[in-house]
């Protein structure tokens, strides 16, 4: 399955995350707990900490920003450039902006950019009876095992 296009709602914009811009740290921490609905638990501080993992890149942590500049959806693609594989993690919407496309647009957004890294396939865990289930699949990962993860191959031309 081609990695298609996809258009954002009026006012919407695709970037990557600014893990030194302390305003960008508060409002992934606000759209994870939104999505999630975890509270507070995701901190600023706590998120800064992951942009220091070895396999972590910023060009492959992509936000959707709303027309009022907040984090609307996320995406981390983590990729293993010996492998050619990367992994969705964490992918969410907020409440507010869910039903727009937005987080299959970043995640697409997301498989574009490994592809052109040379990357043959990207995954993301799942379980079964998950509500993303349908989002996974609508994206073109392909669900083996329920307890277990997704993967797309990336047909490299």
């Amino acid at each position: 399955m081609p990695i298609p296009d996809q258009q954002l709602p009026e006012g919407y914009a695709i970037r990557c995350f600014r893990p030194d811009d302390w305003d960008d740290l508060v409002e992934l921490a606000a759209a994870t707990n939104a999505a999630f609905k975890r509270g507070n638990f995701h901190q600023p501080g706590e998120i800064h900490t992951w942009v220091t993992a070895p396999s972590y890149r910023n060009d492959l942590d992509l936000v959707a920003i709303a027309p009022d500049g907040s984090i609307a959806a996320f995406c981390t693609m983590w990729y293993d450039e010996r492998n050619g594989h990367g992994k969705l993690e964490p992918v969410g919407t907020h409440p507010d902006h869910q039903r727009r496309g937005l987080a299959s647009a970043v995640m697409y957004e997301a498989m574009r950019r490994v592809k052109a890294l040379g990357g043959k396939s990207v995954g993301v865990e799942t379980g079964a009876a998950m509500a993303a289930n349908h989002l996974y699949e609508s994206v073109g990962l392909e669900l083996f095992d329920y307890d277990d993860e997704c993967w797309k191959e990336l047909v490299v031309r």
